[in-house]
């Protein structure tokens, strides 16, 4: 979250007001206050954990510190001794690249005003920017458009996320604004009814950020380390349930076990291989393997899903058991399931040629992408962030030909993008069109000889064997070995 966002964000005069009368501090103190705004209504959470992330850099680049001279720890002390109090927050011990998670923010009395304002009960009553302006439509474009700019000013690394880049980046805004008027009230109600704690917090947080800036505008990675475009805390990022209710007649397809079947070839996995081809749930599979009971299969599919994603992307065993085993038991499923995860025999397959790719990135110094960079082994780059940067360059290789049919396309526009997969609104041709994208992205998942295809979230599903049935032995006995 960056002072753009902050910028962009709008909130009720009445909240504003509420918030200056409970913490009088914060007007003497602009960085309190920035730091205080990021705390309420930040909405970057850790993927893993669900909770907001208080990383070093993005905190000092909000309050326009210097990341190198920034001490956070001693920023966080004197904020919660100046403005909340003693014990009403808390964070975790650093985790992962100086980050830390937030473990508690007690506002007393404040949490009620504040879980009002994210449940909507003052929308659309004289809405002020943080910085106590009022809200207007020429202040909304010129935000946008700096936003806009700063999205921009971080190009996509190759010509093909580049060009989805470029697409996705110059879509009129009232296809959004369209979608926001019919939308948007019933998502909230979705989120308020069916999610709870930190769950419901995040979710509540990106609809907030949705309406002050209706737009995600997608950016590079700063460090060049994916080929992988981002937007931040807008629709891509809302929960799958949450997002199909707030795009309503929108179109969603993603690619099939995607990473799975992009390692599988990469890592040389025969019996992935062979088992993805052959057509049959996976997700099915992993829950008999694992004992859990069938009616509850679905729920239990949401964190298998994670577990294999962290699974490819190299995460340690013990960490993804742990992961699933958190996961099983938010979606109502016994945690116990998890410890039988890693004894999949197709899991031990991809855990044991996990191990021998890692060797061989050692082993040559690094590896190179699709796109023909040579990523080198060093202190910031691991051998797992290679691996994982070679797979996601692969996804995007399979994912760009619906963006190429889009382009000057007056049929439909691609309107969202979330790594493997897209959702789209069409205005006539939907079937032809659809039938047409999942045959260009079937055929390059079929160049490459990855076991994956393009699927539609309505009427494909029922296909269970999928489109490989006929040809999977002819494919997999002549390009695998051990």
């Amino acid at each position: 979250m960056d002072s753009n966002y902050i910028r962009s964000l709008c909130v009720s005069v009445d909240f504003y007001e509420a918030t200056f009368k409970h913490f009088p501090i914060l007007r003497e103190r602009s960085d309190y206050q920035k730091f205080f705004w990021y705390l309420c209504l930040g909405a970057q959470f850790d993927k893993d954990y669900g909770k907001l992330l208080l990383c070093k850099n993005a905190v000092a680049a909000l309050l326009d510190k210097e990341p190198r001279n920034f001490v956070a720890v001693n920023f966080f002390e004197k904020f919660r001794r100046d403005v909340v109090g003693k014990g009403n927050f808390l964070w975790h011990k650093p985790y992962i690249k100086r980050c830390r998670m937030l473990a508690r923010l007690d506002l007393g009395e404040f949490n009620d005003i504040l879980d009002a304002e994210l449940a909507g009960h003052f929308y659309g009553y004289r809405p002020v920017y943080l910085d106590g302006s009022r809200h207007t439509a020429a202040k909304a474009r010129k935000a946008r458009a700096a936003e806009k700019g700063i999205a921009n000013s971080r190009p996509g690394f190759g010509s093909e996320a580049l060009f989805i880049q470029k697409y996705l980046n110059s879509l009129p805004r009232n296809l959004f604004f369209t979608n926001f008027v019919s939308n948007h009230q019933r998502a909230l109600r979705f989120v308020i009814e069916n999610f709870r704690g930190k769950e419901r917090q995040r979710e509540l947080r990106i609809l907030r950020r949705i309406t002050c800036q209706l737009q995600p505008f997608y950016g590079a990675s700063s460090k060049e380390n994916t080929v992988r475009i981002f937007s931040s805390a807008h629709i891509p990022q809302l929960k799958r349930a949450v997002r199909k209710v707030y795009t309503g007649d929108w179109s969603e397809a993603d690619l099939k076990c995607a990473q799975l079947a992009i390692c599988a070839r990469l890592w040389e996995v025969p019996s992935v291989l062979e088992f993805l081809y052959s057509g049959q749930n996976i997700w099915k599979h992993f829950c008999k393997e694992m004992g859990i009971p069938e009616p509850q299969w679905e729920p239990s599919k949401r964190p298998l899903k994670e577990a294999v994603y962290s699974l490819t992307f190299v995460m340690e065993p013990v960490r993804i058991r742990s992961l699933l085993a958190r996961n099983l038991s938010r979606n109502g499923v016994h945690r116990t399931f998890a410890r039988r995860f890693l004894s999949i025999p197709l899991i031990k397959d991809v855990l044991i040629a996990r191990d021998k790719a890692v060797a061989q990135v050692v082993a040559n110094g690094g590896a190179e992408k699709c796109y023909g960079k040579f990523l080198q082994i060093t202190k910031e780059l691991q051998p797992r962030d290679i691996l994982a940067q070679v797979a996601q360059s692969y996804e995007m290789k399979l994912i760009y030909p619906p963006f190429e049919l889009a382009a000057d396309n007056p049929d439909f526009r691609i309107l969202s993008y979330q790594f493997d997969g897209f959702t789209a609104q069409f205005t006539r041709r939907d079937r032809e069109w659809k039938a047409k994208m999942k045959a260009a992205v079937d055929k390059r998942a079929e160049e490459y000889e990855m076991p994956t295809y393009l699927e539609w979230d309505e009427g494909l599903a029922a296909n269970s064997r999928g489109p490989f049935a006929p040809r999977y032995n002819e494919v997999l006995h002549e390009t695998t070995s051990y």
